[in-house]
């Protein structure tokens, strides 16, 4: 991604700052072209997704199923993303971003989560789908 066409404004110094119109916009598109990544998300990537959702380290890597330690580790790089962890936390950001929005649930993310129910009891887990869910946020919009 790359900004174009955004006011840069410089002092007499030289030094230049970079104004971000809508940058809340741009923080949802970059969530969602992470969560859509083909590739293991990256430990600044996941560091990046925490803060969005205004988590603390501790209560993520709870809601992950894993130790602080070990979640500042990833995010530090100090421990190498697996491709199943990279999985996990796009899983749980997604999930998270639309219980809180209500928006549907990410369908390129669908096959991981219909692969849990086949496997899980039938219980409580069970995930819904609802096609009438407003679409107040696309989960990635390239155009402007």
């Amino acid at each position: 991604m790359k900004l174009v066409d955004v006011p840069v404004w410089e002092c007499g110094n030289g030094h230049q700052e970079v104004e971000i119109p809508k940058a809340e916009q741009l923080h949802g598109l970059l969530v969602n072209a992470l969560i859509s990544k083909p590739a293991a998300l990256a430990g600044p990537e996941i560091r990046f997704l925490r803060k969005e959702l205004g988590m603390s380290g501790r209560a993520f890597a709870r809601q992950l199923g894993m130790t602080a330690e070990h979640l500042s580790r990833l995010e530090t790089g100090r421990r190498t993303v697996s491709p199943t962890t990279s999985l996990l936390v796009r899983l749980a950001v997604a999930w998270e971003l639309t219980r809180r929005r209500r928006i549907e649930f990410p369908s390129e993310l669908r096959p991981f989560v219909s692969d849990l129910e086949a496997a899980s009891d039938g219980g409580a887990h069970q995930v819904q789908y609802r096609g009438d869910m407003p679409r107040e946020q696309p989960w990635m919009s390239l155009s402007a």
